[in-house]
C-alpha cells in the first residue's frame, strides 16, 4: 500500500479530511496561519472602528450631560426630554420641581435624569418679523394688517353680498 492509500484509509476511519500537503514535506501555497492572523486583524479593526464611531462619542455625550445635571441650580430655565419648558424651583439628587406656564406657575415634579438641557433666553419678536411673514395666499406684509383689523364686515359697515343663483 502506498502512503496516499494509507493516509486515505486513516482519514476515512477517523472522519478527517485527507491532507493535501505533498508527501515530500514541502509546503506549497500560502501559510495557513496567515489567514488566521488576517482574520484576527480584521476583527480588531472592526472593534476599533465601532469604538471610535459609536462607543466613545456616546460616553462623551453622557459625561457632558452628567456635568450639566450637576451644575443645575434653582432659577435656571430647562427643557425636559419630553419637551416641557420650565424654571427650576427646587432640585435634589433624584428629582427637580419645575414651574411651568406664563401667568399661573404650575409646579411639576420631574426626574432629574430627564432634564435634557438648559434653555437659552429668547429675544422678543420684533414687528419687522411679523410684517415680513407671508400669509396663505402668498401676500407679504398684509398679514399683520388683516390681523389687526377686528370684527366682521357687518361691524365695519360693509354689507355681505349673497351669491346670485
Amino acid at each position: 500500500m502506498s502512503d496516499f492509500e494509507q493516509e486515505f484509509l486513516h482519514s476515512v476511519v477517523t472522519l478527517q479530511a485527507p491532507s493535501t500537503a505533498p508527501p515530500s514535506g514541502e509546503s506549497e501555497g500560502p501559510d495557513p496561519t496567515a489567514g488566521c492572523v488576517m482574520q484576527a486583524g480584521m476583527i480588531a479593526l472592526l472593534f476599533l472602528f465601532m469604538y471610535f464611531l459609536l462607543i466613545r462619542p456616546e460616553n462623551k455625550r453622557r459625561e457632558e450631560h452628567e456635568k450639566m445635571l450637576n451644575s443645575l441650580r434653582p432659577g435656571q430655565k430647562v427643557r425636559t426630554s419630553s419637551g416641557i419648558l420650565g424654571e427650576i424651583v427646587s432640585i435634589d439628587d433624584y428629582e427637580a420641581i419645575l414651574a411651568i406656564g406664563q401667568r399661573e406657575k404650575i409646579r411639576v415634579s420631574v426626574l432629574r435624569s430627564h432634564i435634557a438641557g438648559l434653555e437659552a433666553p429668547r429675544a422678543p419678536k420684533e414687528a419687522k418679523e411679523e410684517r415680513g411673514k407671508v400669509d396663505e395666499k402668498g401676500e407679504a406684509g398684509k398679514l399683520s394688517e388683516r390681523a389687526s383689523t377686528s370684527g366682521t364686515k357687518e361691524e365695519n359697515g360693509e354689507k355681505e353680498k349673497s351669491p346670485k343663483s
